[in-house]
């Protein structure tokens, strides 16, 4: 058994998927496999990580008969890989070579730690950096797209108290970026996992945080690609539910649900009846002020 595991769910990702893969060859750590679930890509996805599956045997490549969707794809990738630590890697993605090695670095030396994340460098489709706007208070891509300022003002993810670190993810963690980073399986595995909603992932991260601290990274070492055929991108937010969970639904009822699973987290957990408290009442302020800082930093979307 390999001590990193990465999943790459992938869909009609053949402008990007080269080099995400490469990336991931090119890192220091080598102890790891790489499973690639492809969600019945339509595109030259099949032949390209079947040809990277060929030449390196940490690589895995399975193929959906249909789409299930993006979340239960995520889903797929972690339930066909053992290992000690796991990270979901996106197809349209860059890694620096010495991210896996910094994360098992970290998550070896502290055994609280449930997920290392370094810091987040925004680029283009070209590759180029993401460059920002004071006029728009916002990181500004190549199609006018706003986008939060990485890395985010979410330093709470850090503390020792479970409080903090769930009402962060849910008030002040709005890209979601650490679903990126490493890990620790044994705590992703007492989670959802990803549960198939818009806004799972954050749901994840709500669960993880109320488990162990995060570790943020101050080096640079993850490029997150913004281009328009990402579902964060899209302008129907019918499109993004449909993309993530692979059924046909709306923004509400989405909305919905993932308040609900903040709701059973916060109620499930271990906590004392004030941290309870404090959970519950960043639950309220997230259904309270919804969208507003995201309104605010993206463009508008229709619901």
């Amino acid at each position: 058994m390999k001590k990193v595991a990465i999943g790459m769910p992938v869909w009609n990702g053949e402008a990007f998927v080269s080099e995400a893969i490469e990336s991931i060859l090119a890192q220091t750590y080598g102890d790891f496999e790489l499973v690639i679930s492809d969600n019945a890509s339509t595109d030259a996805t099949a032949e390209i990580c079947c040809t990277y599956a060929k030449q390196d045997k940490r690589i895995r490549y399975i193929r959906q008969e249909k789409n299930m969707g993006a979340g239960p794809n995520m889903i797929e990738v972690f339930r066909r890989s053992s290992s000690k630590y796991f990270k979901w890697a996106a197809h349209d993605d860059v890694l620096a070579p010495q991210f896996i090695q910094e994360c098992v670095r970290v998550l070896d030396a502290d055994e609280a730690v449930v997920v290392v994340s370094p810091a987040t460098i925004l680029i283009n489709e070209d590759g180029s950096p993401v460059r920002y706007s004071p006029r728009d208070r916002g990181m500004v891509d190549n199609y006018g797209r706003v986008w939060p300022v990485t890395p985010e003002k979410n330093v709470l993810l850090t503390s020792a108290d479970p409080a903090d670190r769930f009402s962060e993810v849910l008030l002040n963690t709005f890209m979601a970026l650490e679903i990126f980073g490493l890990i620790r399986r044994s705590a992703l595995g007492r989670t959802s996992v990803m549960p198939s909603h818009f806004g799972g992932d954050k749901v994840v991260l709500a669960e993880l945080s109320l488990i162990g601290p995060y570790h943020l990274l101050e080096a640079s070492l993850f490029y997150r690609r913004c281009h328009p055929g990402q579902y964060s991108s899209a302008r129907s937010g019918r499109y993004a539910v449909t993309w993530f969970s692979g059924k046909r639904g709306f923004m509400p009822s989405h909305q919905l649900r993932f308040l609900a699973g903040y709701t059973r987290t916060a109620l499930s957990a271990k906590l004392t009846p004030v941290q309870r408290r404090r959970c519950m009442s960043a639950i309220w302020r997230r259904a309270v002020t919804r969208g507003k800082p995201l309104r605010r930093m993206f463009a508008p979307v229709v619901e």
